[in-house]
């Protein structure tokens, strides 16, 4: 097993990609990867999710938004995690832009018991972004 420790990686020509010495471990530090934690009041999780899969399937037709997941606790459907895959960080910054952002936030934001919670993290595997794409599909 390959340990990561601190300093251990360094920046690659362009600053997209990360090895460790001896090139076993890849970190891709440009892309940015959000897991949004979202507590919905009781009773308004179904009005939340429908507003939310507006959101991620529109979402997907950004340039920079390589994955966007909607996924709910299955002991707790008041929980429910978003996983938002970006290039980088300026395509995460884009995203909170657009209108259909905007439109779902102000939507949701009634619907939410508490501030939703966000986690930041740099992607180890699959490395790069071909590797994490999903196309807008029907689903």
């Amino acid at each position: 097993m390959v340990g990561i420790t601190s300093g251990a990686l360094r920046r690659a020509p362009g600053g997209a990609v990360r090895r460790a010495p001896g090139g076993a471990v890849r970190q891709d530090l440009a892309m940015l990867i959000a897991h949004v934690h979202v507590r919905v009041r009781p009773g308004r999780a179904a009005d939340f999710l429908a507003a939310t899969l507006v959101n991620a399937r529109t979402s997907l037709g950004e340039p920079g938004v390589l994955r966007f997941d909607v996924i709910q606790d299955n002991d707790d459907p008041d929980h429910v995690v978003l996983v938002e895959v970006y290039r980088d960080a300026d395509a995460a910054a884009a995203h909170k832009q657009e209108p259909h952002y905007a439109t779902w936030r102000d939507t949701v934001a009634d619907m939410m018991a508490e501030p939703r919670a966000s986690a930041k993290f740099s992607a180890i595997f699959p490395a790069g972004p071909d590797h994490w794409a999903v196309g807008a599909g029907p689903g």
